[in-house]
């Protein structure tokens, strides 16, 4: 009879010995489908009432002295926002209607001036939204070069400040 006992002592034992080592490394390492992050190109914040989406630069590899601004703009206002935007040195200023807005297209482009863009690296931005906090995302640059974004690259002269758009 003890060798019975002994037997399901070890069979537990070995049970739980296997469950540890096979849920073990989740005690240690956190779960990476708790983080957030940006799925695809493009970067993602907020700033006010306005939600910032999905925004890079895209540059034709013929004149990377230009790029256009491509990415999505949601104001959650219920009125008109204004949105002070940083690219590289280049300002604008655009009027949001409530909803979203969307640029990057080659009928609705913001075209910024660059110092010479490399596809791969990345441009310091800055949106602010009415009294929202500034917001400072690092925006990448893919080339027109890339599959998906043939169409996408500037196709006009620089927008200017106080560029207003619906």
């Amino acid at each position: 009879m003890p060798t019975v006992k002994l037997r399901l002592t070890l069979a537990a034992l070995a049970a739980t010995g296997l469950a540890l080592g096979m849920t073990g490394c989740n005690m240690l390492t956190p779960q990476a489908t708790t983080e957030e992050y940006n799925p695809s190109d493009g970067r993602n914040g907020d700033t006010g009432e306005v939600a910032v989406r999905n925004v890079l630069l895209v540059v034709d590899p013929s004149d990377t002295s230009r790029a256009s601004l491509s990415g999505t703009f949601v104001n959650n206002a219920d009125s008109a926002q204004s949105i002070d935007i940083t690219v590289d040195g280049t300002q604008l200023q655009l009027q949001l209607e409530p909803g979203m807005s969307i640029f990057g297209s080659a009928d609705n482009q913001l075209i910024v001036q660059l110092a010479d863009a490399v596809a791969g690296q990345t441009i310091n931005s800055t949106f602010t939204a009415g009294e929202g906090e500034a917001l400072s995302l690092p925006l990448q640059v893919i080339s027109t070069d890339v599959v998906g974004y043939e169409d996408l690259g500037p196709t006009s002269e620089p927008t200017t400040d106080d560029t207003e758009t619906e």
